[in-house]
């Protein structure tokens, strides 16, 4: 099985606020954007994370390849 890292072109966090962390993929090409969508779900996301599935948000954002993921700050 690839490894998210090997298939995209960047991985970034950064800070959204005081109360949130948000995580861009950036996939470059059309083809693996929709893959990574497709095959990575909010509850493996949960739980590398460990955090609760309900506290996340999704943004896909097909026009630019980019799938975020924002959550809650672990700590403020």
């Amino acid at each position: 099985m690839a490894r998210l890292r090997d298939k995209v072109e960047k991985v970034r966090s950064k800070n959204a606020g005081p109360f949130w962390l948000t995580i861009d993929i950036f996939c470059g090409e059309k083809s693996i954007y929709q893959d990574v969508c497709d095959k990575l779900s909010n509850i493996d996301i949960a739980t590398v994370l460990d955090v609760d599935v309900a506290n996340l948000k999704r943004f896909e954002i097909a026009s630019l390849n980019v799938l975020k993921i924002s959550l809650p700050r672990p700590q403020i």
